[in-house]
C-alpha cells in the first residue's frame, strides 16, 4: 500500500491537531472546571421564561427593528444588558456562554442533567429533525429571556435616581427580548438592519449618549479553545462570513448584508407557502419526517436552516462558514437568539392556524445529549435540559400555551385579538403574494406604555385531538385572556441611520420608510382566480457531507464559476440551506426543502422570456433551463456524487389570498419531465399520497432495505449507503474544512486525508 504525499502531510497535520487537543484536555482551565463542579451540585435552574419577571404580565416581544427606532429607552437597555450578559463569567450556569453551550459544544453536561448511556459523540441537547425542533428551541428562547431579563434589571437599577431611572424602569417593565424578522419587506434598506451589523453603536448610558461595542455584531470567547472544531477554536469571536482560516480572521458584514438582502424574498414565499398549506405538524415541525408531504415543500427547521447558512455563510474558495452555519457553535452568534425568537413566533403563528395539529411521534434519527437514536419522541418526551416549576422537564403539551407558560406573546396576537382570522390576515399582509406590509408594521402598533391590567384575546382553542399524540392543553392550564393595544397612527416614522468611517451608527432625525405593495398580474391566473404555481422541491442528505451546505436552483447558467457570487446572480431563483455540523456521516437522515419558483416565473414572464403560466408554456421553459447546484465550503458537489439526492418539480394552482382566506395550494402535479433525464433528478412521480386529515402523525427513522438501498422519496430506490464513509463509490470525499474537527474516526480520516491506497 503506498500514500501520496499530500496524503501524508494531511495525516501529519492530523496528528499535531489531534496531539494539541490532548494537551488542551489535560490543562483545562480554572473556570471550566469551576463550571462542570457547579452543575454536577444538582438541578438549579428552572425555566419560568419572563413569566415571574418584570411586572409579572404578558407582554409582546417586538421586531427589533421597531425597538431600535421607536424606543429609545428600551433599545438602550437591551444593548447595555446584552453587554453585560455576554461579559458575565463562564463558570456561571446562567451566563450567555452557559446557556449558549446547550445547543452544542464544549460537549459538556449542564445543570447536572447527565448525558445518556448510549449517546456518545453527541455535540449538545439541541433537537433537530425532530417533533421536538418547536417546542425545544421554544423552551430554550424562555431561558435565555428569563436570564437576560435578569440582567436588563441589574442594568435598569444601576442608574442613579431621577428622570432617567425612571424611564428605564419603565422600559423593563416590558421588556422581552426581540426577534428579527428576515422574511418581511424590511424597515429599512436592507433586511439585516445596520444596527445589527456594526461593530459599534450609540447609546444612552448614565454618562449620556455613548459609543460602545455592539454585542449584536459579535461574541468574544474567553477561550476558544473549548470550541472543539477547527477553525472556530482558535478565532478570538462569532465571525460571519470570515475572511480566513486563521486566527486574526474577521467577519465580512458586507457579504452577509447582501446575502440576506439577495435571500429574503425566497423566506418570504417559504414561509408564506409553510403557513399556507403544510396542515400537518409532523411535517411542519421538522426537515426529516421520513417522506415527502406535497403540502409542507419546507418544514419550520428548513426555513430556520436557510437562515443560518446564510447568516454565518456557505464558505468560499476553501474558507470555513461562519459560527451561525454549523450547528454545534452556532448558537453562540448574538443572531441566532433574535432568529429563533422568530422562528418561536413563525410557530406560534402556525399553531393559531391549525389549532387542531399539534404533536406527533417520531423515531429519533441521531443522539443528543440526552436522547438515543432511535429512541421513540412525541407529545409528552422531556425536554431537557429545561425544568419546570415542579422540578419536571417541560415537554412539547406544557409549552403549546407561550403566553400561559413562560409570559410572552407577538405583536400579530396582542393587537388583533389573536383570532384566526386576524392572524391569517397578517399572514397575508406580511408575507402573501400582495404582502404590504413591513416587518415591523404590526410591532410598531403595541402600546409603548405598561399594559398591566388589560387582557389580550389570543383564541388558541381547545380542540379535538387528531390523535393520542396531537392533543390539546390540559384542563388546569386555560388560554390566558391576553392583552388589548391602543394603535398608533399609520404615519409612524423611523429614524435614518448613518454609518461613520469607523464602522459605528448613530439615529438621527425621522423619516418615513416606503410602504411598497405588489401588484397582481391577471395573466399570471386561471379564468377562476387561481394563481398558477410551481416549486422546485429537494430532498438531500442531511449529514452526508460532513457539514453544512447550499442547494440552489437556478434559471440558466450562473454567469460566472466563483460560486460566492452565486447567490447575487440574475439567474438564481432561490436556494435552501442544509445545516449540520460535527463529524456526523449519515447519508440516511433525508431532509427535504422547497424552492418556490412562482414569482421568479412571473418576471420572466413579465421579460417576455416565458409566454406564459400555463404549464403549456413553463414545463418545456424548465425542462430546457432549470438547473440545480449543491456547494459546500465554496467547492461545487455534483449532484450524482451525492447519495440520495434528488430534485423534483411540482405545479399546481392556488386559491386567492383574500380577507381571512390563505392562498392555499389546491392541487399538486409532479412535472417528471423537467427533471427525469437530469443529474439527480426525479425520475418518477411520488410512491405515496398525501396525509389524510386526521390520520397520525408519525415518522420513522431512517431505515434501509434488505439490500441496502434507502427509499427515496420520489418512488424509486437510490443507491446503497451501508458502506462505511469515505468507500461507497458514489460516497463524496468527507468535509475537512469547519466542521472538521481534529481528531477523526477512521473512516473519516482516511477521507479527511485524501489518502489513496494503490494495492
Amino acid at each position: 500500500m503506498r500514500f501520496t504525499a499530500a496524503a501524508l502531510s494531511s495525516l501529519s497535520l492530523i496528528a499535531t491537531l489531534s496531539s494539541t487537543v490532548a494537551a488542551h484536555g489535560s490543562h483545562e482551565s480554572h473556570d471550566r472546571l469551576h463550571y462542570r463542579q457547579a452543575a454536577e451540585t444538582g438541578p438549579v435552574v428552572v425555566t419560568t421564561g419572563s413569566k415571574s419577571l418584570g411586572d409579572g404580565q404578558v407582554h409582546a416581544r417586538l421586531e427589533v427593528s421597531d425597538m431600535f427606532a421607536n424606543r429609545p429607552d428600551q433599545w438602550s437597555l437591551l444593548i447595555l444588558a446584552l453587554q453585560k450578559f455576554q461579559s458575565g463569567s463562564t463558570s456561571n450556569v446562567t451566563s450567555y456562554y452557559a446557556i449558549s453551550s446547550i445547543h452544542g459544544v464544549p460537549r459538556e453536561e449542564w445543570d447536572g442533567v447527565a448525558q445518556c448511556d448510549t449517546c456518545n459523540g453527541a455535540d449538545g441537547y439541541c433537537t433537530h429533525d425532530s417533533v421536538l425542533f418547536p417546542p425545544w428551541h421554544r423552551a430554550y428562547t424562555a431561558l435565555y429571556e428569563q436570564e437576560f431579563l435578569k440582567v436588563a434589571k441589574e442594568i435598569a437599577d444601576s442608574f442613579p435616581s431621577g428622570p432617567l431611572k425612571q424611564r428605564m424602569d419603565t422600559a423593563l417593565q416590558t421588556l422581552r427580548w426581540p426577534y428579527w424578522d428576515s422574511a418581511a419587506k424590511p424597515e429599512g434598506d436592507h433586511c439585516l438592519p445596520e444596527f445589527l451589523s456594526s461593530a459599534h453603536i450609540t447609546v444612552t448610558t448614565q454618562n449620556g449618549e455613548t459609543q460602545i461595542d455592539n454585542p449584536f455584531y459579535e461574541y468574544k470567547f474567553v477561550d476558544p479553545s473549548t470550541n472543539y472544531y477547527t477553525p472556530f477554536n482558535q478565532w478570538q469571536s462569532t465571525l460571519r462570513y470570515p475572511v480566513s482560516d486563521n486566527a486574526a480572521s474577521a467577519s465580512n458584514e458586507a457579504g452577509v448584508v447582501n446575502a440576506f438582502d439577495n435571500t429574503r424574498q425566497t423566506l418570504q414565499d417559504q414561509i408564506y407557502s409553510l403557513l399556507a398549506n403544510c396542515d400537518n405538524y409532523l411535517y411542519f415541525s421538522n426537515d426529516a419526517p421520513g417522506g415527502t408531504y406535497e403540502k409542507c415543500s419546507n418544514s419550520l427547521e428548513a426555513i430556520h436552516n436557510s437562515v443560518h447558512t446564510t447568516g454565518g455563510g456557505p464558505g468560499s474558495s476553501g474558507v470555513s462558514g461562519g459560527h451561525l452555519t454549523y450547528l454545534p457553535i452556532a448558537a453562540y452568534d448574538p443572531l441566532f437568539w433574535l432568529h429563533h425568537c422568530n422562528v418561536d413566533r413563525i410557530f406560534a403563528l402556525w399553531q393559531t392556524i391549525y389549532p387542531n395539529s399539534y404533536g406527533a411521534t417520531q423515531v429519533a434519527a441521531h443522539n443528543t445529549w440526552t436522547i438515543a437514536e432511535g429512541s421513540t419522541q412525541n407529545i409528552d418526551s422531556d425536554l431537557s435540559p429545561f425544568r419546570d416549576s415542579s422540578n419536571s422537564f417541560w415537554t412539547t403539551r406544557k409549552v403549546q400555551n407561550w403566553e400561559n407558560a413562560f409570559g410572552y406573546t407577538y405583536p400579530e396576537f396582542l393587537v388583533s385579538g389573536g383570532s384566526r382570522e386576524s392572524i391569517v390576515d397578517a399572514v397575508n399582509s406580511l408575507y402573501g403574494a400582495n404582502a404590504g406590509k413591513t416587518a415591523a408594521s404590526y410591532s410598531k402598533l403595541v402600546e409603548k406604555s405598561s399594559l398591566s391590567g388589560a387582557n389580550s384575546k389570543r383564541a388558541l382553542q381547545a380542540s379535538v385531538p387528531l390523535s393520542s399524540d396531537s392533543q390539546t392543553l390540559a384542563e388546569d392550564s386555560p388560554v390566558p385572556q391576553g392583552y388589548s393595544a391602543k394603535a398608533q397612527t399609520s404615519s409612524y416614522s423611523t429614524p435614518n441611520t448613518t454609518t461613520a468611517a469607523d464602522g459605528s451608527l448613530s439615529t438621527g432625525h425621522p423619516a418615513p420608510y416606503p410602504n411598497m405593495t405588489v401588484g397582481r398580474n391577471t395573466t399570471f391566473t386561471t379564468s377562476n382566480g387561481s394563481t398558477y404555481e410551481y416549486l422546485c422541491h429537494f430532498q438531500t442528505p442531511r449529514y452526508a457531507l460532513n457539514g453544512s451546505y447550499v442547494v440552489y436552483a437556478f434559471d440558466g447558467t450562473p454567469a460566472s464559476h466563483d460560486t460566492s457570487s452565486w447567490n447575487s446572480d440574475s439567474s438564481c431563483i432561490g436556494s435552501i440551506g442544509i445545516m449540520a455540523g460535527g463529524d456526523m456521516v449519515k447519508p440516511d437522515v433525508i431532509s427535504y426543502g422547497g424552492v418556490p419558483m412562482t414569482r421568479h416565473l412571473q418576471e420572466r414572464c413579465k421579460e417576455g422570456k416565458l409566454s406564459g403560466m400555463q404549464e403549456e408554456y413553463a414545463v418545456p421553459y424548465l425542462q430546457k433551463n432549470l438547473q440545480w447546484k449543491i456547494v459546500r465550503q465554496g467547492e461545487e458537489i455534483q449532484p450524482e456524487t451525492v447519495p440520495n439526492f434528488e430534485a423534483a418539480v411540482y405545479s399546481g394552482t392556488s386559491s386567492p389570498e383574500g380577507s381571512n382566506a390563505l392562498g392555499s395550494w389546491n392541487s399538486y402535479t409532479t412535472q417528471v419531465e423537467v427533471t427525469k433525464d437530469k443529474a439527480g433528478g426525479a425520475q418518477s412521480a411520488p410512491a405515496s399520497e398525501c396525509p389524510a386529515p386526521g390520520q397520525p402523525q408519525s415518522g420513522a427513522g431512517p431505515s434501509s432495505a434488505s439490500n441496502g438501498t434507502v427509499a427515496g422519496g420520489y418512488g424509486h430506490p437510490v443507491a446503497g449507503t451501508n458502506a462505511p464513509a469515505g468507500t461507497s463509490s458514489n460516497q463524496p470525499s468527507a468535509y475537512t474544512g469547519a466542521a472538521g474537527k481534529p481528531s477523526f474516526q477512521i473512516a473519516g480520516l482516511l477521507a479527511a486525508a485524501g489518502l489513496v491506497a494503490v494495492l
